[in-house]
């Protein structure tokens, strides 16, 4: 809690500094949206980019700071980085939820490709099979 009140302290002194009023901050916050393209309920992408939400929001939660998520994510701008991070600020509970979606569906598919794998990856595994073989006995 902390962190959140000396972040809204920095921000209102910048304002004040700017001279900007609440007003225009209101209006900004309800554009946040126009940032991301909202392919599904699980699926967010930040507009023009194939990346989601969820590629910024991870490195975020892993305690990265916006100037190094851009370093990481170069095709992002940082407003779009800190847009990312003020719709999940806004909207905690609810991309928390489409978060840990995304994590099930993830670990899901991923049993399933182990569980079935494609037809390419059983014609690679028998063929690195047989390599290991000519190579043990050569």
């Amino acid at each position: 809690m902390g962190y959140v009140k000396a972040l809204t302290t920095l921000l209102f002194k910048a304002l004040r500094r700017d001279n900007i009023t609440i007003n225009s901050i209101w209006v900004s916050s309800m554009q946040l949206e126009d940032y991301f393209d909202f392919l599904s309920a699980d699926d967010i992408r930040l507009k023009g980019h194939r990346i989601g939400i969820d590629n910024v929001l991870d490195y975020y939660l892993e305690g990265y700071t916006p100037e190094e998520i851009a370093a990481n994510l170069p095709s992002l701008s940082l407003e779009q980085i800190h847009a990312t991070i003020t719709y999940y600020l806004h909207n905690r509970a609810d991309i928390e939820a489409y978060l840990s979606r995304l994590v099930t569906w993830r670990e899901q598919h991923y049993q399933e490709s182990v569980a079935n794998p494609s037809l390419l990856l059983q014609r690679l595994r028998i063929l690195k099979a047989q390599r290991n073989k000519h190579q043990v006995s050569a």
